[in-house]
């Protein structure tokens, strides 16, 4: 089987421009997110570790977009010099209780604060302090990214975080994807 990864055009579509120009006003925003219950805190310096080697082993999350000059064409996707895990990647908590309903209010927020249009489309953000002792990681990234690929390479990766646990008891995620895809898309180092 082969698992190459995606290859991506240095244009946007038409449609990624359209959106991406629509996007300029907050209320036309088609920021997407996708949490992720964990069943306890992840090692997040591992966690941040393995997010940085997707971004080199996935080239778009290291991209940010160009527009055209005079925007006379498509925005293109071009390497971003500055670019710097920490800011894709975070760590946050809840106060007590730490509620589903915490966690969903704190995730609404994140969706609606805007990217930076100069850096890369993405963010992952671990929220520790769920009642019972889990945490979770609230992925967000906007609609001009080819999601479908990237998404499922960053769950991918995400996914074999439980390979990199130093002792018996693994991370368990629940998720669509399994850890057997997960291992296949992304190289182990």
């Amino acid at each position: 089987m082969n698992h190459d990864m995606p290859r991506f055009e240095d244009r946007m579509s038409d449609a990624e421009a359209l959106m991406w120009r629509a996007e300029k006003d907050p209320f036309l925003t088609s920021t997407f997110a996708n949490i992720t219950i964990l069943d306890r805190a992840p090692n997040f310096d591992a966690f941040v570790a393995r997010m940085d080697r997707a971004s080199r082993v996935i080239p778009r999350l290291r991209q940010r977009v160009q527009p055209a000059p005079v925007s006379l064409g498509p925005p293109r996707w071009v390497a971003d010099t500055e670019f710097n895990i920490a800011h894709h990647v975070r760590r946050m908590a809840l106060p007590a209780p730490g509620t589903m309903r915490q966690l969903l209010d704190l995730a609404t927020l994140l969706v609606a604060d805007a990217f930076d249009r100069t850096r890369p489309l993405w963010q992952f953000t671990v929220i520790d302090g769920l009642e019972g002792g889990k945490s979770a990681v609230i992925k967000s990234c906007t609609t001009p990214l080819p999601m479908a690929r990237v998404a499922l390479h960053c769950r991918c990766s995400f996914l074999t975080l439980n390979a990199m646990q130093t002792h018996r008891h693994h991370l368990t995620l629940r998720c669509l994807v399994s850890q057997s895809q997960a291992r296949h898309l992304l190289p182990t180092y």
